[in-house]
């Protein structure tokens, strides 16, 4: 299924043509004919012969199918068009539009999103930009989203929605430096533990360790070095460990109830 919304007319165009899984994108410069109304029998154009063709890209779609999930394509800042980048997992990062922007080499907006649903033939494509096509296609008003399109279209998509919603709750729930201080009290409270016992082996189980373990002199003595617990006290770090192993179950106790209801 192709799906263009209703964009007008603009000094470059996309001539989209699908056949099977196999898409062929031609950014043309110029005006297009607009699209005849859905329903009516009209032949749409191709792009004119000799129009200069800004961009070219051809793929096999089906190469990238996951369940349930959006690919966009964009362009580079040579005018290039980018791999498919699926922006379903975008959503769950926190990096932000611009730093993966940056990451992926975008310069452009999305020019072409495909979502697949649950099989690889559940699918359809949506154009960002005035569009010409042979194939049949269905218009949408410019001003709806994607994941409207993708709930009318596959009306359970609403679920994967909410799931997706509660999972980005509990990845935002979690502040990076909260969850930090409490690893890292964690893990030198056990080390701390860990030393202790080693400490009250006999000299011949100390040797047989040292043996298997030849940096274990050295990690003593960096550890006595910048261990937290020699800035922190112990019930500090307990503190903090607790803080968030809390803070996670509860986040983490949310999320499993709403994906075992929405499932």
């Amino acid at each position: 299924m192709i799906i263009l919304k209703n964009y007008g007319v603009g000094a470059k165009y996309l001539h989209l043509t699908l056949s099977g899984y196999d898409v062929i994108l031609k950014e043309i410069a110029g005006i297009p004919s607009p699209p005849p109304p859905p329903g009516e029998d009209s032949e749409v154009p191709e792009y004119l012969e000799g129009s200069e063709i800004l961009g070219e890209k051809s793929l096999d779609i089906s190469a990238y199918f996951k369940p349930r999930t959006t690919f966009a394509i964009f362009k580079d800042i040579y005018g290039n068009f980018l791999e498919p980048i699926n922006v379903t997992d975008m959503y769950m990062q926190r990096e932000g539009k611009t730093l993966f922007q940056t990451r992926n080499h975008i310069a452009s907006d999305q020019i072409l999103t495909f979502y697949f649903y649950d099989t690889p033939s559940q699918f359809f494509l949506l154009t960002f930009m005035p569009t010409q096509t042979p194939n049949e296609y269905i218009v949408r008003d410019w001003d709806e989203g994607v994941a409207d399109i993708i709930r009318d279209i596959f009306p359970d998509h609403a679920k994967t929605v909410t799931i997706m919603n509660a999972r980005k709750d509990l990845v935002f729930g979690l502040q990076p430096n909260e969850i930090l201080a409490g690893q890292e009290a964690q893990l030198d409270i056990v080390t701390h533990l860990t030393l202790a016992m080693y400490n009250v082996l006999t000299d011949e189980q100390k040797a047989a360790i040292a043996a298997a373990c030849p940096a274990l002199n050295g990690f003593r003595i960096l550890f006595d070095e910048v261990n937290v617990c020699n800035i922190k006290p112990h019930d500090k770090c307990l503190e903090e460990m607790a803080f968030t192993k809390r803070k996670v179950r509860t986040l983490q106790e949310t999320y499993f109830a709403v994906r075992e209801e929405n499932q």
